[in-house]
Formats: C-alpha cells, sequence, structure tokens
C-alpha cells in the first residue's frame, strides 16, 4: 500500500518541480533587464538635478548634477568649489534653504538606487530571484527622492539667483533633470515587480 502510495506520489512531485523549474527559467530576464537599467541611471546621474540653462551660449552655465548632489549630501560640503561638488557653492550662496534639502535627496535616492543596483547584481549572478521585492522598494524609494530632488531644485527659482547671478538676463533659466532619474527608476522597479511576482508565482507551483 506504502509502496502504491509513493509511486502515485511521486510523478506528481516530478511534474511540480518540472512546472516550478521552467517557471524560473522564465525569470531569467528580468534582473539581467533591471540591472541593465540600473547601470543606465548611474550614468543619467551625470545629467544636472540643478543647472542654470543659458540660450545665448546655448548650454549650461553651471551645475550640479545628480553625483555632485550625492557626495554634497555624504560630506555635508555645500560650499565648497568644484570637484565632485559641482557648482553646489554658488547655488547655495543664492539659495540654501533649497540647496540642503537638494544634496540630501541626492544621497539617499543614489544610496538606494546603488543598493538596488547591488542586488540585482546579486540576483543576476546567484539567481536569487527572491531579491526582486526587496529590490523593488529600493528602486521605488530612490525614485520618491529623486522627485523630490527635482521639487528642491525647483524652488531655487524663488531666490534672487537669476537676478543678480545671471543679471536678470531672460535667456536664464534654473532647470532640473532629476525627474528623469526618477522615471527610469520606475522602469527598473516595474520589471522588479513582475520580477517579484513570477517568483511568488513560480515557488505556489511547489505546493
Amino acid at each position: 500500500m506504502a509502496k502504491n502510495q509513493s509511486a502515485g506520489t511521486a510523478p506528481g512531485q516530478s511534474k511540480k518541480l518540472r512546472s516550478h523549474a521552467a517557471a524560473m527559467t522564465k525569470l531569467t530576464p528580468f534582473p539581467r533587464i533591471s540591472f541593465i537599467v540600473y547601470i543606465i541611471l548611474c550614468v543619467v546621474a551625470l545629467l544636472p538635478w540643478l543647472c542654470i540653462y543659458n540660450t545665448d551660449i546655448p548650454g549650461i552655465e553651471i551645475k550640479v548634477s545628480g553625483w555632485n548632489a550625492f557626495f554634497c549630501g555624504l560630506t555635508g560640503k555645500l560650499t565648497t568649489p568644484g570637484g565632485v561638488f559641482g557648482n553646489m557653492d554658488t547655488f547655495n550662496y543664492f539659495a540654501p534653504d533649497a540647496c540642503k534639502p537638494l544634496a540630501l535627496y541626492g544621497l539617499l535616492a543614489y544610496a538606494l538606487l546603488l543598493a538596488a543596483l547591488i542586488l540585482n547584481g546579486v540576483m543576476l549572478s546567484k539567481k536569487a530571484q527572491v531579491l526582486h521585492l526587496p529590490s523593488a522598494v529600493l528602486g521605488l524609494g530612490a525614485a520618491v527622492f529623486a522627485v523630490l530632488g527635482f521639487t528642491a531644485a525647483s524652488n531655487v527659482n524663488n531666490s534672487n539667483i537669476l537676478a543678480e547671478y545671471c543679471q536678470s538676463n531672460p535667456a536664464c533659466s534654473v532647470e532640473s533633470y532629476a525627474i528623469f532619474t526618477a522615471i527610469i527608476l520606475l522602469v527598473a522597479v516595474i520589471f522588479n515587480v513582475i520580477g517579484a511576482v513570477k517568483f511568488f508565482k513560480a515557488q505556489s507551483l511547489l505546493k
């Protein structure tokens, strides 16, 4: 009797394992795609989170990139010129109330982004698909802080930087491309969420 039960159970269990293996195989592209998106985001971080654009040049006169904001937030140096800090010193002179949160949001956004990048790298190398969910949470958090960074940069318009630094030149405007970071982050989050859903569905096949 026990032999018959064992014989009847084995084929069913084997079928579950095959279905699970097939489902897990379909998950393979998701960590690869999300990892690539996060790598792209590291390059996009070179775009200005805050800048003065002059249509007379045309081009950017001074700027604070995403990485500049990250390092300003990491070190607390908003008055040091050049280097990894960009032109934060100039913007901070005219709009310190906007630049302090900008540096903080830059730090938090890219810290979470780098953590998500590492998790996706682990997924890719170790096939640890269970990391899709925490990666999605980190990516979503980074997107929120990128939006807050965009808002902080927009608040620089409330200062007198255009009147004094740009001498009220109508060709000059305060711009921010931080919103593009948030949008691309959401793309990575979507792939992570889809990967998480498919992973948990694959796991349910073993029950």
